[in-house]
Parts: C-alpha cells; structure tokens; sequence
C-alpha cells in the first residue's frame, strides 16, 4: 500500500487490525498542515505495532504529491512485488 499525505485519523484510539505481513509506503512532505509530522509519525508508529513493514519517505514542503514522490512510489512499487 502507498499513502500519499497519510495521516493519523483515529485521535487517542489506536487500531486493533493485525498488519503482519502488510508493507506501507508512505509519502509525506515535512510541512504538511493538512497531515502534520506529528500525526505522520504516529501513524508510523502505530502501523508498526500492528505488525507492518513502513518505510516513509519525508520530504521538504507541503501537502500534495511532488515529482519525487512519484519516483519514490516507482522505486518501491519496483522493490516489493
């Protein structure tokens, strides 16, 4: 799975799925006001728990999705078929 801008969206709750085997790639840029580097390193955090393997890609500026995104999300999609 590749999220773009993801986010933490469960506020105090934390999810009680099992994410064994799953792999994430998330995409965010460091100044996101929409998707928070707080909010992004807790989702980092708690998908982790859960079980997953997350790789992120942080990059400088906002939310959207940048041409090193695309070439992030290639790279990765490329490395875990």
């Amino acid at each position: 799975m590749i999220a773009f801008s993801g986010m933490y969206p469960l506020g105090e709750r934390t999810g009680a799925t099992a994410l064994t085997g799953s792999r994430i790639l998330a995409l965010n840029g460091d100044t996101d006001p929409m998707a928070p580097l707080a909010s992004v390193t807790r989702l980092m955090a708690e998908l982790t728990r859960q079980g997953a393997t997350v790789e992120q890609v942080l990059r400088p500026g906002g939310h959207g999705i940048e041409p090193h995104d695309l070439d992030a999300a290639r790279n990765w999609l490329s490395r875990n078929r």
